[in-house]
């Protein structure tokens, strides 16, 4: 078995303990009051991933169960973590508090943080994913020095 698959195996179980996890809270939710039966004795909830908020929350699990699930993890969801943060970051795109701010050492962090996944995850991109990679890196540069520039 190689080590994609067997990632992909973690991740899978993962996702059913999740899964698991939401199903025993919206029954718990139903019922007004945790599950706790004399009569029938219930196995133990499936244990949280280690630094789950649902480990400690359930007011947490709950909210978390109401949004729309998150998207797969990869590596074009994190460049664009990044480049959202360099764009906030280069008052390019309003904050989350709706203000367009100016942060230049901010900005250049975010870059440079691209610049070193760049280079740690040389040799093991996608053509497609070293495309994105290249092309934001570049737009975020330009978007600098345009906005140093001024």
């Amino acid at each position: 078995m190689d080590d994609s698959t067997s990632k992909l195996h973690v991740d899978e179980d993962w996702k059913q303990q999740a899964q698991a996890e939401k199903e025993a809270l919206a029954r718990e939710a139903a019922k007004g009051a945790p599950a706790a039966s004399a009569a029938a004795p219930q196995s133990p909830p499936p244990a949280s991933p280690p630094n789950s908020p649902v480990a400690d929350d359930p007011a947490a699990a709950t909210s978390q169960a109401a949004r729309p699930p998150l998207p797969a993890a990869s590596l074009p969801l994190l460049l664009s973590m990044f480049a959202g943060e360099a764009m906030v970051a280069l008052g390019q795109i309003p904050s989350p508090s709706g203000h367009a701010e100016l942060d230049l050492d901010a900005a250049r962090h975010y870059i440079d943080m691209l610049t070193v996944i760049e280079q740690k995850t040389e040799g093991n991109r996608t053509p497609d994913e070293s495309a994105i990679l290249s092309r934001l890196l570049h737009d975020l540069r330009m978007a600098f020095v345009a906005v140093r520039g001024r």
